[in-house]
């Protein structure tokens, strides 16, 4: 199955060849004691203060979250076998996220967080092709997913570089596992005005919605893991490694 994620991209021009964390965001120093807790805190912080973007970190604004596309080929063995396309994504609720665990392994510069969001709207028009359930489907319009309690475990790798005399972390790769504990599906204009149809589908697939998102879940856990790690890499590549942990 063949997935393409088209994210927004803007370029901002600064003459500054380093930064700090942005007010508010607590630098932990490895030597605490409570290091693990007080890094789950700042990071939980950070979430919620750059939501609004940080022209200096080259951090958009994720609140809501904007992706230019998304597009999924059918899947031939999948219940949903529709081709779906994406586009002018609005993802809203992740500047709410928490923070349950946040531990790094400076040694092998790994990297492991447990978060929880507990309201994630995704908002989107759409381009459906295939089939649905047992009924063909070729249809367009505006499309709402709404995610309840999604639990996310993050998997980091990385790499320390030197950058003009300062140490930096690089995001090699990141991989998700997401645990949704609801998810509602809405899609406008499903079947061209059939009303019924259009109601019936709907009460099925959101009664079957968890067993619906394991089919996607790839797709899903894939989009998400490139966001995250090009915004990590946006704050990451720009704040010297001394700068976030302190000895």
């Amino acid at each position: 199955m063949k997935v393409v994620i088209v994210l927004i991209s803007y370029t901002f021009v600064v003459n500054i060849s380093c930064f700090h964390l942005p007010p508010g965001i607590t630098t932990c120093s490895k030597s605490d004691p409570d290091f693990d807790e007080c890094l789950r805190k700042s990071v939980e912080d950070g979430v919620y203060r750059l939501s609004t973007g940080d022209k200096h970190l080259g951090v958009v604004p994720y609140e809501p979250l904007y992706v230019a596309m998304i597009s999924v080929d059918e899947n031939p063995g999948a219940t949903v076998r529709v081709a779906q396309k994406f586009l002018n994504i609005k993802i809203h609720g992740l500047s709410l996220t928490k923070v349950k665990k946040f531990k790094v392994d400076f040694d092998s510069c790994y990297i492991y967080a447990e978060t929880l969001s507990p309201l994630v709207r995704t908002e989107a028009e759409y381009e459906l092709k295939g089939q649905l359930l047992i009924f063909p489907v070729n249809a367009k319009g505006n499309s709402n997913v709404t995610t309840t309690n999604l639990s996310i475990e993050h998997n980091i790798t990385c790499q320390r570089y030197m950058k003009r005399g300062k140490e930096y972390i690089h995001l090699n790769s990141y991989k998700i596992t997401a645990k949704p504990e609801g998810i509602t599906y809405n899609f406008d204009n499903l079947f061209e005005g059939n009303r019924r149809l259009s109601e019936q589908i709907h009460k099925t697939i959101n009664e079957r919605a968890l067993a619906i998102f394991e089919e996607v879940r790839g797709v899903t856990e894939e989009s998400y893991s490139l966001i995250f790690k090009e915004i990590g890499n946006k704050i990451f590549n720009r704040i010297p490694f001394s700068e976030i942990f302190k000895d």
